[in-house]
């Protein structure tokens, strides 16, 4: 009887380790929207990862750059079953979320689904919040503190759930709006005119932008651009957890 009891012991104790921590009533998500530590920037992608990401994830490794991946579990791609070739052969998108990692980026929630997460119910929104939780913890043996709601949307019950599933919300104050009609110098035109707004260099502000890696001209043309003009106003790249000073950037 002993012997059962300590196996029960084990195999729940393997169990609460390897799926997302059930709800605790704890205060509602904390919603930041720009940097906290000045002179700091975090670039930040949401909806991949997709066909481009890997590409990305190399071109900030060689810039020297730590970003911040806000990932879909099931949206532009299933991650668990799609594949794609990179430069670097064939790859998984399991693959993208370990180079990711090992290459030291931040790897946050943007729910399994994409689903708005205002109006739905509290157990949808623990659903889509932990299913993609379980995922990144099985791929990288981590899981995401920090998240962002789909189009940044939030409510009463949104901040109240993810309080309870221990996250905070990192929304933006930086949107080139890639996600619109295609047209590069527009967007660069939105980015000038938020870093135009310091004149301090080194800068005294801090912000987290908001990009996509999903569509087709942001990795190739937009990114390139957005690092050297960041650079030249002499911000220094973080991402959001560091940014914010948090050196537990997961669970």
């Amino acid at each position: 009887m002993y012997t059962k009891s300590l196996l029960w012991t084990f195999v729940t104790g393997i169990f609460a380790l390897t799926t997302a921590a059930p709800l605790v009533r704890r205060a509602p998500a904390t919603v930041h929207t720009k940097c906290t530590a000045p002179g700091t920037f975090a670039l930040t992608f949401d909806d991949g990862p997709f066909n481009q990401t890997w590409s990305l994830i190399k071109t900030l490794n060689q810039e020297n750059i730590k970003a911040t991946f806000f990932i879909n579990g099931n949206n532009y791609a299933n991650i668990e079953q799609d594949s794609v070739s990179t430069p670097d052969g064939d790859k998984t998108y399991l693959d993208h979320l370990r180079f990711m990692h090992q290459s030291g980026h931040l790897i946050g929630s943007h729910t399994y689904e994409h689903k708005v997460l205002t109006g739905l119910s509290e157990t949808e929104i623990q659903r889509q919040m932990n299913t993609l939780s379980d995922i990144v913890y099985k791929t990288v043996n981590a899981r995401p503190k920090y998240m962002r709601p789909p189009t940044g949307a939030y409510d009463d019950t949104v901040l109240a759930t993810l309080g309870n599933l221990g996250y905070e919300v990192a929304n933006w104050d930086i949107d080139p709006k890639d996600y619109e009609s295609y047209d590069l110098q527009s967007k660069q035109a939105i980015f000038d005119s938020y870093l135009n707004q310091e004149t301090n260099n080194p800068p005294t502000s801090a912000h987290i932008s908001l990009m996509h890696d999903v569509h087709p001209q942001t990795v190739p043309e937009l990114v390139p651009w957005v690092i050297k003009q960041v650079r030249a106003k002499g911000y220094k790249f973080a991402t959001v957890a560091e940014c914010l000073n948090d050196s537990n950037p997961y669970h």
